[in-house]
Formats: C-alpha cells, structure tokens, sequence
C-alpha cells in the first residue's frame, strides 16, 4: 500500500463504543501509520506509527508513536491524561504484545493469550 491507501478497522471497546482506524500509511515489513476516529469528545485527533526495525538476523525493534491531541486547552490536556493515558497504554501494551505473539509464533492477532507462549521445539 501507499500513503494513500484507506483501509479501515473497526473495534468495539467495552465501556467506551466503537473505534475506527482508517490506515493513512503502509510501507510492508516497516511501518504502519493509522488516524482514530470514536475517540471521547475531549480527543481532538488520534494517530498511531507503528515502525519495524531490523537489529541483526534474530531480532528487531518495534517503535510505537501515539499522538493524542486534545480540545480544550491545558484544562483539556490535564483531563485528557487523568481519562485516557492509563486506558491508552493498557491497550497499547496489549495490542504490543499480541503483535510479538503473532510474529514470534504464528498466532492469530486477535486471539487472547491465555498464558505466556512457549518457546517453539525444533
């Protein structure tokens, strides 16, 4: 895809209703940039880079850039971050963590993982 590309996603998030992320940049095997619409009224604008970055042959370094831009001022940044930034990094982390599972052992991204994934056997 380019960065023109529109791809959209759709979650439901309890207490909260439905998030869309509509994709605005995909460069393959190297970032991910999306915009966030849903967000409560007090959210300006939201986005989100996520960028792969080779280390060596066995690993690489995952980077998470979020923006969160909110209405109101400093009253509406202070009420922004007292609200959103513990849901956000709870969300965040787990999105992250679901992501390591999918590319260390093959697992589907939206399933939940129960345990902590093993070591795969040769």
């Amino acid at each position: 895809m380019t960065p023109e590309c529109s791809r959209r996603q759709q979650c439901e998030v309890a207490g909260h209703g439905t998030l869309v992320e509509r994709v605005v940049y995909w460069s393959e095997g190297e970032t991910l940039a999306y915009k966030i619409s849903g967000m409560p009224s007090i959210v300006r604008s939201a986005e989100s880079t996520w960028h792969l970055e080779r280390r060596d042959p066995t690993s690489t370094r995952l980077t998470v850039t979020m923006i969160v831009e909110t209405r109101f001022g400093v009253i509406g940044s202070l009420v922004g971050r007292l609200l959103l930034e513990s849901k956000l990094s709870t969300a965040l982390n787990e999105a992250i963590v679901q992501f390591a599972d999918h590319a260390e052992f093959g697992r589907s991204l939206s399933s939940r993982v129960a345990e902590p994934p093993k070591p795969a056997t040769v």
